[in-house]
């Protein structure tokens, strides 16, 4: 391109010194009008290199075809490209680790919630429960006598119940009473014994480790008159209950 171009001044200039060309184009072209075409050629191809050369850079003058040699700028590799690329090199592992942390925190979560309605509170005071054992006071009452009496001091049905029974009977081996709101872990005890005899109120009376009801089951049995004698059953014996001679 560059050739041509330089060729097609070399022909208008020829065509303006040469005085048979100008005399045989007369017609057509004059001296000032053939220097005005030059001058006109001349900033037509100026004004094309500069546009060749602000369109492709340097490649113009480096290489004989245009656009060759050219450098293409490379792409800037957005975070998002990281992030697709490292998931498709780790297969997932990357989401199976955001995974694994969600896991993480939701057991962390778990722990750290409340006890439920029907559990006690065993963290009331952390001193008081170190090497605490439910289980094993729950036993070592049981071992006392064949009938417990679980009760409360501030109940009204314990109230009535143990005044009906220390009223009317005589229990050999006696009974015995425990008031679960003087123990030193009344909550983890009531909810133990809870599990141990399927009654969670007060009074509980136990023979032989097993609830026989409270007040109201224990007084409809002395209306009918078969306390003493329900009592005497359910400890195989191993209890005997006398009435109380009633003072006059």
């Amino acid at each position: 391109m560059i050739e041509g171009s330089c060729c097609l001044i070399r022909t208008v200039m020829s065509l303006s010194n040469s005085p048979m060309s100008v005399k045989k184009h007369s017609r057509f072209l004059t001296k000032k009008a053939g220097r005005i075409l030059l001058v006109t050629t001349v900033l037509f191809i100026v004004s094309f290199l500069l546009f060749q050369h602000s369109t492709t850079g340097n490649s113009l003058f480096n290489s004989p075809f245009p656009g060759e040699g050219r450098k293409q700028p490379k792409r800037p590799i957005a975070e998002e490209d990281i992030a697709t690329e490292a998931n498709s090199n780790k297969d997932g592992q990357i989401s199976n680790r955001k995974n694994d942390h969600v896991v993480d925190v939701t057991t962390v979560n778990d722990k750290a919630k409340k006890p439920s309605s029907n559990q006690p509170n065993i963290a009331e005071d952390s001193s008081d429960n170190i090497g605490y054992n439910p289980a094993d006071r729950y036993q070592k009452i049981l071992d006392m006598a064949p009938v417990i009496i679980f009760s409360k001091t501030t109940c009204p049905y314990s109230l009535k119940l143990k005044s009906l029974l220390t009223q009317n009977y005589q229990f050999t081996p006696d009974y015995v009473v425990i008031e679960l709101d003087l123990e030193k872990r009344t909550k983890e005890l009531q909810f133990y014994i809870s599990q141990q005899t399927g009654r969670k109120t007060v009074p509980n009376l136990l023979v032989n480790g097993k609830s026989m009801g409270g007040h109201d089951e224990i007084s409809a049995l002395h209306s009918k008159g078969e306390l003493l004698k329900s009592i005497e059953d359910w400890s195989d014996k191993k209890v005997t209950v006398t009435p109380k001679q009633k003072s006059t």
